[in-house]
């Protein structure tokens, strides 16, 4: 395959490596997903879907559950909170 960033001996070199390169699989890829999960380290983004289909990335989200506040925050629907 010819490439305009490299010359055509080194773009054969490098699609012949990769041929030989042991493919990634889904076993790979979940392996690693554990790995990270399992590390304590969190990421500095996450990747996610929109309904329609779309890539979205964005920071993730805040898993803390304590309030800076100290207030307790509501709980059920509003109608739920008017009838207690």
């Amino acid at each position: 395959m010819f490439s305009t960033f490299e010359g055509y001996k080194e773009a054969l070199t490098t699609g012949e490596e990769q041929l030989k390169a042991k493919p990634f699989g889904v076993a790979d890829a979940a392996r690693t997903t554990e790995q990270i999960k399992n590390s304590g380290k969190k990421p500095k983004l996450t990747a996610g879907q929109d309904d329609g289909g779309n890539l979205v990335i964005s920071k993730p989200h805040k898993t803390d559950t304590k309030s800076k506040s100290g207030t307790k925050s509501a709980v059920g629907s509003p109608s739920e909170r008017e009838n207690k």
